[in-house]
């Protein structure tokens, strides 16, 4: 029997590795595609790199897929086992009905990641002919059930945690949003700059002047 000692680090792992990594992919995805649509769409334009976002959204999203399909894994495949959720549930210190009440949550959240599971099989780790050839269509995977995913596995992990270790994880992200608001912000200063010069020139008045308002204007208006 595995010992309790190494419950402790599977679940270690799982918060280190796993959901805190799913966690902040989520959330600057969230930021940069769901959050504000009229940010969304000037990302995708050529102003901005629009490939380049395009491209950071296929990452995320293909990573998210991986992620959820790794903690959501069976504990063993042949003769390997896994670190997944599912394999806490042997933990000798979990008492019968919360081992019981974990596993109907684990069983429900697996239903609901069966979309997800089958974009990992289908298009992440391997290139299905058929769907590539558009002759076998993939469901589509809506923001809504993502998050209800990604908030079943932190209440499982947390429940774990609480009643075998005697701990809490306060937050399961690591705060790498603020880089990505502040590229965001210098794009968005870039626009400000572009749309104030340009009105300067388009000015019929004298052009010396017009570049000092602009300057001004724009000094005024920074976040």
């Amino acid at each position: 029997m595995t010992k309790p000692q190494e419950f402790d680090e599977i679940s270690n792992q799982l918060w280190d590795a796993e959901l805190r990594e799913l966690q902040d992919l989520w959330a600057n995805y969230h930021y940069l595609y769901v959050e504000d649509p009229e940010r969304t769409r000037r990302l995708r334009g050529p102003r901005w790199g629009g490939f380049f976002w395009n491209f950071v959204q296929r990452c995320i999203v293909s990573e998210t897929i991986l992620l959820i399909s790794r903690v959501t894994d069976p504990p063993e495949m042949g003769t390997r086992r896994n670190l997944t959720l599912r394999a806490l549930l042997d933990d000798p210190r979990l008492s019968r009905q919360l081992r019981c009440e974990l596993g109907r949550e684990l069983t429900s959240i697996g239903k609901a990641a069966k979309k997800i599971r089958k974009h990992r099989h289908r298009v992440v780790a391997h290139k299905d002919r058929r769907t590539a050839l558009g002759q076998d269509a993939l469901p589509n995977l809506q923001v809504r059930e993502i998050e209800d995913i990604i908030a079943g596995l932190q209440d499982v992990h947390r429940k774990h945690r609480a009643a075998c270790m005697g701990s809490d994880v306060w937050d399961y992200g690591t705060q790498t949003l603020t880089g990505v608001e502040k590229l965001v912000t210098l794009l968005e200063q870039s626009e400000r700059v572009r749309q104030i010069f340009a009105q300067a020139n388009r000015s019929d008045e004298d052009k010396v002047w017009d570049w000092d308002r602009a300057r001004r204007e724009f000094f005024l208006t920074r976040p």
